[in-house]
């Protein structure tokens, strides 16, 4: 349901559509030197360009990948992957420089995928592929396979001068790579490898859950380890770089001959920026809690008040509301003010305009949009536009209205 109210003013904030214009992945292999010992076969180093793999084999025999890569059941086949050993590293360039952008989900702006994925009791019939018959380990038995497999993550904005994140992000981490969607009932589109899970997400909360439980809660991404830009360590002297075009992923020597990393990579993604619905129920919903909830028309708490109606007037989608805030709406000379809370700040309010009043369809959205001014007072935000000069001498009556859920 959407919200509005009317007066001869105009305002809004507008969410921006959202578009990759180049491939958000590893584009080119710029150097690779395979260091000591790296998996047997696995020296091909443009298996980590591309987006992450999404259909692999279900054994030696296939000729052709059939088998949808899931948690339980990685990439593994010498085609998929480059193995990188001690002291060795692979030097990639991205389609899409990597940014520390808020609109990021959970700060996270770069994601590896790597060889890891979730073990325990039983086996995934991969020839089958039917996740709803795979249940996960309890917690005293399910686990993360990372058995050697370690690697350390540096950016470049320029390929010459190269800056670390620090050594304990090691690469084999939640989420493994999943390839496409579980719709319920069967495989569909390939996921999102630019949709970055939680990093807060932990292992004890996925035991036991069923395997086509957990695909659902992707929220439609891929996977991968996620990086955030904040962690760089930062020069001795200067600033970092605001965009990096070259990733190296490096497994260094630590001098004792019973070692033996290495970590083997399938591919590197840019983060896409996430609409502030997606951030906002990433925020306020648990991971691991059933996905319908988040849906704009949802009513968790079943106070009346939607998803979207929580989002854009400053609710908690999980508590029981009263009520929500509704827009108070003041004009002076040629510019109008209202105040929303700083949670509402992306909601999409729209200025509507009609020379007559009565009937629904004579509303118009304004085209362009006035550019909002914002002053920030506590929680909230006074929201300031100045309105256009109306280009007849007749009544305009303005409005400003909530849009629908796309």
């Amino acid at each position: 349901m959407a919200s509005s109210r009317f007066i001869k003013g105009i305002t809004l904030l507008c969410l921006p559509l959202i578009s990759f214009a180049q491939d958000p992945w590893a584009i080119e292999v710029i150097s690779y030197t395979p260091g000591s010992d790296p998996a047997t076969g696995y020296d091909l180093p443009d298996n980590a360009l591309g987006r992450p793999t999404t259909e692999t084999y279900a054994d030696y025999t296939e000729t052709e990948p059939s088998t949808v890569v899931v948690p339980v059941y990685s990439a593994w086949d010498f085609s998929e992957l480059i193995s990188i050993g001690e002291g060795g590293s692979i030097v990639l360039r991205m389609g899409q420089a990597i940014t520390d952008d808020p609109t990021h989900p959970y700060g996270t702006d770069l994601l590896i995928f790597s060889y890891t994925f979730i073990n325990g009791a039983g086996l995934y019939d991969q020839v089958i592929q039917d996740p709803t018959l795979y249940t996960l380990p309890d917690s005293a038995t399910i686990a993360l396979y990372t058995d050697g497999k370690w690697g350390k993550v540096s950016l470049s904005a320029d390929g010459s001068t190269w800056y670390d994140f620090p050594s304990q992000f090691d690469l084999p981490r939640l989420l493994p790579t999943l390839g496409r969607v579980w719709t319920g009932s069967d495989w569909g589109q390939f996921t999102d490898p630019t949709l970055p899970p939680d990093p807060a997400l932990t292992l004890s909360e996925l035991a036991g859950m069923n395997l086509a439980e957990l695909c659902r809660r992707y929220r439609g991404g891929a996977g991968g380890a996620g990086l955030d830009l904040a962690d760089l360590i930062p020069p001795a002297t200067g600033s970092l770089p605001t965009s990096f075009s070259y990733v190296r992923i490096s497994v260094p020597d630590d001098g004792d001959e019973n070692t033996n990393y290495r970590i083997e990579i399938d591919a590197v993604t840019v983060v896409a920026p996430a609409s502030a619905y997606t951030r906002w129920t990433q925020e306020h919903f648990n991971w691991v809690e059933a996905p319908e909830l988040e849906n704009p028309s949802a009513d968790p708490e079943e106070d009346l008040f939607t998803n979207w109606q929580e989002f854009a007037r400053g609710g908690d989608p999980l508590v029981t509301d009263l009520s929500l805030w509704t827009p108070e709406i003041t004009l002076s000379q040629s510019v109008l003010s209202y105040t929303l809370p700083q949670s509402a700040e992306e909601a999409p309010w729209e200025i509507e305009m009609t020379a007559l009043l009565g009937e629904e369809s004579n509303w118009q959205a304004l085209s362009p949009q006035p550019t909002p001014t914002d002053l920030w007072s506590g929680d909230d935000i006074e929201r300031e536009v100045t309105l256009p000069i109306p280009s007849e001498d007749a009544p305009q009556f303005f409005r400003l209205h909530l849009q629908d859920p796309e």
